[in-house]
């Protein structure tokens, strides 16, 4: 079964061969030639040119289609390329366009640098300054008072932190009486009176500890029960 688009094509190649044969017919009454009278000796051609190229032998000119040759006074064309002749093209020359205009020349843009850079965060100035760790806190270490430790640390000017509590804690550890002992003011109690008061700190009589100091002529503080409180905790 033959295809619709063959079918196309072999109704179209048959029209062209109709085409041809009725353009020979025309062509071959002398078309392009006047009888006495000044008259074409065939009607002008009315049907489908073929279009395909035929050349002048005589000087190897080239015509789009014999129409075109004919036109030109050209009876005598061949349809294949004349042997041993340049064909000259030039009929087309009367098709040619213009050439476009040149570009107009594009002037250069020059961009800035749009680097961004950021601007850097301020930071922290740090200080050569090493915090000396306080007598007075290396001492509550001792006694494992690490809430007066920090207190003690705060109250001169120190950042308490984790790791200094972990050192705090090595450092009493290995230390014997870490930060020395405490500072007391006994004044006004005789040594007798002072060992009394030691004696019933150990107890943790701190009352009658207190009324011993008063009794006296000493003054009791409470900075004086907190360290004694400490005292008996260290080793």
């Amino acid at each position: 079964m033959m295809s619709p688009a063959f079918l196309k094509r072999l109704l179209a190649l048959r029209q062209q061969r109709q085409n041809n044969s009725y353009f020979q017919q025309w062509a071959s009454q002398d078309a392009v030639q006047a009888n006495a009278n000044n008259k074409w000796t065939a009607a002008p051609w009315r049907g489908n040119a073929p279009q395909v190229i035929v050349y002048d032998p005589t000087n190897g000119k080239a015509y789009p289609n014999p129409a075109a040759a004919l036109g030109a006074g050209v009876r005598d064309f061949t349809y294949q390329v004349p042997s041993g002749m340049n064909i000259d093209w030039s009929y087309w020359d009367q098709f040619k366009q213009p050439a476009p205009p040149a570009p107009k020349p594009v002037k250069p843009v020059t961009v800035e640098d749009q680097t961004v850079t950021p601007t850097p965060e301020p930071t922290e100035e740090t200080t050569d300054e090493v915090f000396q760790m306080p007598d007075q806190a290396k001492r509550f270490a001792d006694a494992g008072m690490f809430g007066r430790a920090k207190k003690e640390v705060e109250a001169t000017g120190g950042v308490w932190s984790k790791g200094m509590h972990q050192q705090l804690k090595n450092d009493a550890g290995a230390n014997n009486q870490y930060g020395g002992q405490f500072d007391y003011n006994w004044s006004g109690v005789s040594k007798q009176e002072l060992q009394g008061v030691k004696d019933f700190a150990k107890l943790g009589k701190f009352g009658k500890a207190k009324k011993a100091v008063e009794d006296a002529g000493g003054k009791w503080t409470k900075q004086m029960e907190i360290q004694l409180r400490a005292k008996n905790k260290r080793k």
